[in-house]
C-alpha cells in the first residue's frame, strides 16, 4: 500500500491514498463470490467518509481485455451491488474513475474487478483515491 498525502480543499483536509493490488483477476473469486478480486475497500467501518475521486489504472492489464468494475455497500444490513460497468483495455482510457466527484459513504464500499483474460492473473493494478 502506498503512502497517504494530505491536501487542502476549501477548508477541509483531503488525504491522497495511492496504492497497488495484485489478484488473479480472471480466475480468482472476489468477496462477493463473483469472478475476479477485491481492488479497494473505501471508508471506515460504521463512520461517514467523503470520497472525492477514485481511479484504477489498467496499464498492466492485457490489451483487449474486458474488465468488469463492481461496487458494493451494505444497506440495512445486506450487502448490495450498486454499480457495475464494463471497460475495454486499449479502447477505454488507461485510468478508470468509478468515482469521479464527491461521494459520501457510510461504512465501507468495496470495489471489485474481473478480467476475461487469463494473462491478467497475478498482475498488479494501481489505484488512487482522495478522502476527507
Amino acid at each position: 500500500m502506498g503512502r497517504a498525502y494530505a491536501l487542502s480543499r476549501q477548508g477541509s483536509v483531503l488525504t491522497r491514498v495511492p496504492g497497488s493490488v495484485t489478484h488473479n483477476w480472471a480466475s480468482g473469486v472476489a468477496t462477493s463470490g463473483m469472478p475476479g478480486g477485491d481492488a479497494i475497500i473505501l471508508g471506515t467501518a460504521l463512520a461517514i467518509t467523503t470520497i472525492y475521486k477514485c481511479s484504477l489504472s489498467t496499464h498492466n492489464l492485457a490489451l483487449g481485455a474486458t474488465l468488469n468494475i463492481r461496487m458494493y455497500q451494505t444497506v440495512n444490513g445486506v450487502e448490495r451491488l450498486f454499480y457495475s460497468d464494463y471497460f475495454n483495455v486499449g479502447t477505454d482510457p488507461v485510468d478508470l474513475f468509478p468515482i469521479n466527484g464527491q461521494m459520501g459513504i457510510y461504512d465501507l464500499v468495496r470495489i471489485e474487478m474481473s478480467s476475461d483474460k487469463l494473462s491478467d492473473d497475478g498482475k498488479s493494478m494501481d489505484y488512487e483515491y482522495l478522502k476527507a
